[in-house]
Protein backbone atom coordinates (compact mmCIF):
# COMPACT_ATOMS: atom_id res chain seq x y z
CA UNK A 1 0.00 0.00 0.00
CA UNK A 2 2.76 2.51 0.84
CA UNK A 3 4.39 1.97 -2.58
CA UNK A 4 1.15 3.03 -4.28
CA UNK A 5 1.05 6.17 -2.12
CA UNK A 6 4.75 6.89 -2.76
CA UNK A 7 4.31 6.69 -6.54
CA UNK A 8 1.10 8.71 -6.29
CA UNK A 9 3.02 11.64 -4.79
CA UNK A 10 4.78 12.10 -8.14
CA UNK A 11 1.47 13.28 -9.60
CA UNK A 12 1.79 16.53 -7.64
CA UNK A 13 5.20 17.46 -9.05
CA UNK A 14 6.24 19.30 -12.16
CA UNK A 15 6.72 16.92 -15.07
CA UNK A 16 10.53 17.03 -14.86
CA UNK A 17 10.64 16.28 -11.14
CA UNK A 18 7.94 13.60 -11.37
CA UNK A 19 10.11 11.62 -13.79
CA UNK A 20 13.05 11.72 -11.36
CA UNK A 21 10.79 10.74 -8.44
CA UNK A 22 9.52 7.68 -10.31
CA UNK A 23 13.00 6.74 -11.56
CA UNK A 24 15.20 7.03 -8.48
CA UNK A 25 12.49 6.87 -5.85
CA UNK A 26 11.61 9.48 -3.31
CA UNK A 27 13.85 7.98 -0.64
CA UNK A 28 16.89 8.92 -2.67
CA UNK A 29 15.67 12.37 -3.60
CA UNK A 30 16.35 15.46 -1.53
CA UNK A 31 13.05 16.45 0.08
CA UNK A 32 14.29 19.82 1.30
CA UNK A 33 12.79 22.84 -0.40
CA UNK A 34 10.34 20.55 -2.15
CA UNK A 35 7.81 23.34 -2.64
CA UNK A 36 9.83 24.62 -5.62
CA UNK A 37 9.13 21.32 -7.38
CA UNK A 38 5.36 21.32 -6.88
CA UNK A 39 2.94 21.84 -9.72
CA UNK A 40 1.43 25.02 -8.28
CA UNK A 41 -1.81 24.54 -10.16
CA UNK A 42 -2.39 21.48 -7.97
CA UNK A 43 -1.34 22.89 -4.63
CA UNK A 44 -2.53 25.37 -2.04
CA UNK A 45 -0.40 26.82 0.70
CA UNK A 46 -2.19 26.54 4.05
CA UNK A 47 0.40 28.51 5.99
CA UNK A 48 3.70 28.05 7.73
CA UNK A 49 4.63 27.75 11.37
CA UNK A 50 1.39 29.44 12.38
CA UNK A 51 -0.77 26.84 10.60
CA UNK A 52 -3.22 25.32 13.07
CA UNK A 53 -3.06 21.50 13.07
CA UNK A 54 -6.79 21.20 13.76
CA UNK A 55 -7.64 23.48 10.83
CA UNK A 56 -5.31 21.49 8.55
CA UNK A 57 -6.99 18.21 9.57
CA UNK A 58 -10.44 19.75 9.05
CA UNK A 59 -9.44 20.93 5.59
CA UNK A 60 -8.11 17.48 4.63
CA UNK A 61 -11.34 15.85 5.85
CA UNK A 62 -13.39 18.39 3.86
CA UNK A 63 -11.36 17.39 0.78
CA UNK A 64 -12.26 13.73 1.37
CA UNK A 65 -9.36 12.41 3.44
CA UNK A 66 -10.02 9.09 5.19
CA UNK A 67 -9.28 8.51 8.88
CA UNK A 68 -5.83 7.04 8.11
CA UNK A 69 -3.03 8.14 5.80
CA UNK A 70 0.48 7.08 4.85
CA UNK A 71 3.40 9.22 6.06
CA UNK A 72 6.72 9.66 4.27
CA UNK A 73 9.33 11.41 6.41
CA UNK A 74 12.97 10.91 7.23
CA UNK A 75 12.13 11.54 10.89
CA UNK A 76 8.89 9.57 11.27
CA UNK A 77 9.38 6.73 8.81
CA UNK A 78 8.82 5.87 5.18
CA UNK A 79 5.42 4.49 4.25
CA UNK A 80 4.15 4.43 7.84
CA UNK A 81 0.37 4.34 8.28
CA UNK A 82 -1.04 6.79 10.85
CA UNK A 83 -4.33 8.26 12.00
CA UNK A 84 -4.85 11.51 10.08
CA UNK A 85 -4.64 13.81 13.11
CA UNK A 86 -1.56 12.01 14.42
CA UNK A 87 0.17 12.33 11.03
CA UNK A 88 -0.48 16.08 10.81
CA UNK A 89 0.71 16.65 14.38
CA UNK A 90 3.87 14.56 13.91
CA UNK A 91 4.76 16.34 10.66
CA UNK A 92 4.31 19.70 12.40
CA UNK A 93 7.03 18.77 14.90
CA UNK A 94 9.55 17.11 12.61
CA UNK A 95 12.69 18.97 11.57
CA UNK A 96 12.84 17.46 8.08
CA UNK A 97 9.17 17.70 7.13
CA UNK A 98 7.52 15.14 4.90
CA UNK A 99 4.26 14.03 3.34
CA UNK A 100 0.97 12.57 4.48
CA UNK A 101 -0.64 10.80 1.52
CA UNK A 102 -4.38 10.61 2.13
CA UNK A 103 -5.72 9.35 -1.22
CA UNK A 104 -2.94 7.95 -3.43
CA UNK A 105 -2.22 10.39 -6.24
CA UNK A 106 -5.24 12.56 -5.41
CA UNK A 107 -4.87 14.15 -1.97
CA UNK A 108 -1.81 14.73 0.19
CA UNK A 109 -0.22 17.15 2.59
CA UNK A 110 3.35 18.39 2.34
CA UNK A 111 5.08 19.97 5.33
CA UNK A 112 8.38 21.65 4.50
CA UNK A 113 11.34 21.26 6.84
CA UNK A 114 11.02 23.17 10.11
CA UNK A 115 7.33 23.70 9.27
CA UNK A 116 8.23 26.59 6.93
CA UNK A 117 5.31 25.75 4.60
CA UNK A 118 2.23 23.58 4.89
CA UNK A 119 0.86 22.75 1.45
CA UNK A 120 -2.33 20.93 0.46
CA UNK A 121 -1.83 18.81 -2.67
CA UNK A 122 -4.83 17.69 -4.69
CA UNK A 123 -5.77 16.54 -8.17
Amino acid sequence: MSETHELGLARFLTQRHAARWRTVGARHDDLSHFTSRLDLARSERLGGQAADDGAVVARLVAEGAPARCVVFSQDIGWGVERELREAVEELAWTANGGFASCIAGRLALYVEEFHASVVLLRR
